[in-house]
């Protein structure tokens, strides 16, 4: 079966979409497929080569090199420029099999719905977001704009034979807003970037950075647009006030919107110890994830069903607990329902929160029965080999 994917980001840059497709297109090689990818030149987060080229395995990479331009202007740029870039390229590669394609750029399906049309390929779309309906919730995109591209975007999702989906809650999105038969849905969740974390993993991290007396709240990844900031920031300024035996520090690890706002807590607020690391990359993911003793996810309501943070799993594979601000109506509040592996918080519940963590502060058993709960379903619900079993048996399915 020949395949080619579509995605402006593939390794070597660790973006989470760059992460998944080459896992990806790792399993379409081991089984005998070949795979083209057309990416982009410029790199999001660069990181270490894991699958080189080879006889079957072509990469094209397409569109302006060096990093992506700042703002929301300079990334409707890069867009638009990796866009035309990769529309050519997909016409001077002729025909496969299956066209595989994800949500970045956003409209990235829209022109591979029109390439599937001209013969490049059965198309499965492996969407990430639901646009453009998240631009337009997250302020980026004005509301004007948002009649005009779900006309392409609908044709998009109706024109592909697969739409592989990571959650219910946007399958449930697709089939009430688009008129996506259930049919030809397939939710396939993601997986930890890894496999599950080693005895012992994060203790040296914990070492060099001086935290081992202390107790560590990380939020590693992208704080973006779509994630609560204040009220962790609220309910730690409440924890360090009396936060008992515990010597708290909070840790945020990455980049987005939301860091500048950490970043002048930590500077009104010395009271209240602050870490800021850059982004980290994939091969240290397992000591980072693992020198927290409990991780923090947030999620605006207005996004649920738009999306599913990658973050999740990774920190299901470390085998730590999480604290969860956010609604029950999406994915990660699915995972709680599965297993009690941390605890969720509506949004605003600074109080409540600060009291959640005192008692998991208080309880290191506690800690680690979650943390064994999180680990469990990363080897078993959510393991790496078997979701991509389901995700690459889907794709060779349809081809």
């Amino acid at each position: 079966m020949r395949v080619l994917c579509l995605n402006q980001f593939f390794d070597p840059d660790e973006s989470a979409t760059a992460q998944f497709l080459t896992d990806v297109a790792a399993e379409l090689l081991r089984r005998g497929h070949s795979v083209e990818v057309i990416c982009g030149r410029a790199v999001y987060a660069q990181g270490n080569a894991r699958l080189p080229e080879s006889g079957t395995l072509r990469v094209h990479r397409v569109g302006p090199e060096g990093k992506h331009r700042p703002g929301v202007l300079g990334k409707a740029l890069d867009y638009a420029a990796f866009g035309a870039a990769a529309g050519r390229a997909i016409s001077s590669l002729g025909a496969f099999d299956v066209l595989v394609c994800l949500s970045t750029p956003p409209l990235l399906p829209a022109l591979a719905a029109r390439a599937s049309r001209q013969g490049s390929g059965r198309l499965v779309l492996w969407t990430q977001d639901v646009y453009p309906e998240i631009a337009e919730t997250l302020g980026v995109l004005p509301k004007i704009f948002g009649p005009l591209l779900r006309a392409p975007m609908r044709r998009a999702y109706h024109a592909a034979e697969l739409l592989a989906v990571p959650g219910r809650h946007m399958a449930e999105r697709f089939e009430r807003d688009y008129g996506v038969d259930p049919g030809r849905m397939d939710v396939i969740p993601h997986w930890p970037p890894y496999g599950a974390a080693p005895h012992g993993a994060g203790e040296k991290f914990r070492r060099d950075r001086g935290w081992q007396n202390s107790f560590v709240l990380l939020y590693s990844g992208n704080l973006g647009r779509a994630h609560d900031v204040s009220t962790f920031l609220e309910a730690y300024q409440r924890f360090c006030a009396a936060p008992g035996a515990a010597r708290p520090i909070l840790v945020f690890a990455g980049t987005g919107a939301g860091r500048a706002q950490v970043a002048r807590f930590a500077a009104e607020h010395s009271e209240c110890p602050v870490e800021l690391l850059d982004h980290q990359p994939r091969e240290s993911l397992p000591e980072l994830l693992g020198a927290a003793d409990v991780h923090l996810i947030s999620q605006r309501p207005e996004v649920d069903g738009l999306l599913v943070p990658s973050k999740l799993y990774g920190i299901l594979g470390s085998g730590r607990p999480f604290c969860f601000v956010g609604t029950e109506r999406n994915e990660i509040a699915d995972v709680l329902a599965l297993a009690e592996c941390g605890c969720r918080v509506e949004p605003g519940r600074a109080a409540e929160l600060a009291a959640r963590w005192r008692e998991l502060a208080g309880d290191k058993g506690m800690r680690e029965r979650m943390g064994e709960a999180a680990a469990a379903l990363a080897r078993t619900r959510f393991s790496r080999e078997a979701t991509l079993e389901r995700l690459v048996g889907a794709l060779e399915r349809v081809g």
